[in-house]
């Protein structure tokens, strides 16, 4: 039997996305789980669904504010009260520059290079969704961070420069500056709208999508992290017995 696989669609957008990939990154119940983030624009992805973004549906757009913050208490995810500041805004570039680090890194070696984006995600999602995080203030490279932050303690990540510095603290400033230099060529740019394209192929309307193979090399598709439940089910992690390290109380809850 082979392991069990997830291809993660992502754009660090979206908060319940941000929730899911810590999930994936700290959860003991995904360690034995293949997991590839896969960078999409959600702006496309609503654009070919016929999709209104959550924010700007009545009562939705507040219902969710709360939402992912009971998610959050509920498994101990740090997470920012607000909003990003000017929010939402445009990740095309972001996304773009993830995009070319994807395509560069898994050229070189798929196990380190799978290593280094993990990450650099890690990074970018903490600068838009929980600048306090531990990742970015107990950290190594946290001088480095502190000189990007803006008086208010925030990360503007759509500056190329910042981004940049954000990327460069992981995997190096080589590397940094092609990521962010590359957004502007066509193979990058049709790159991401082809992992758009296959986003929505194979089901996804909104993210976080999963797109999930288990040891019986059986696939299924799962939106949402409220649904993380049935993706640990399908992938038989329920019969693994360890639920995680709050002692499965949490991770039941979703089952």
């Amino acid at each position: 039997m082979s392991p069990a696989k997830i291809t993660f669609y992502f754009d660090i957008i979206s908060p319940f996305g941000y929730l899911a990939y810590y999930m994936f990154r700290n959860s003991p119940t995904f360690k034995p789980v293949q997991i590839n983030c896969v960078p999409i624009l959600l702006g496309g992805l609503h654009k070919q669904c016929g999709n209104l973004a959550p924010i700007f549906i009545k009562n939705k757009s507040t219902w969710i504010n709360k939402e992912r913050h009971r998610w959050a208490d509920l498994f101990n995810i740090p997470l920012r009260k607000d909003a990003p500041p000017g929010f939402p805004i445009s990740t095309v570039n972001v996304m773009r520059a993830l995009t070319a680090l994807h395509q560069d890194l898994n050229a070189a070696s798929s196990s380190e290079g799978n290593a280094k984006f993990a990450d650099a995600l890690e990074v970018l999602w903490a600068a838009l969704w929980c600048p306090q995080s531990p990742v970015l203030l107990q950290s190594t490279r946290k001088d480095a961070f502190d000189k990007v932050r803006d008086s208010a303690g925030e990360f503007d990540i759509k500056n190329p420069e910042i981004l940049k510095a954000l990327l460069a603290a992981v995997v190096g400033d080589e590397l940094a500056e092609k990521s962010v230099r590359r957004t502007a060529e066509k193979d990058v740019k049709d790159g991401l709208i082809a992992n758009t394209n296959r986003a929505f192929e194979v089901g996804a309307f909104g993210i976080p999508w999963y797109e999930c193979e288990n040891e019986k090399g059986q696939c299924e598709g799962f939106w949402g992290f409220d649904h993380l439940g049935q993706v640990v089910r399908f992938l038989g992690l329920d019969e693994k017995g360890d639920l995680g390290r709050d002692g499965g109380r949490e991770m039941r809850a979703l089952l």
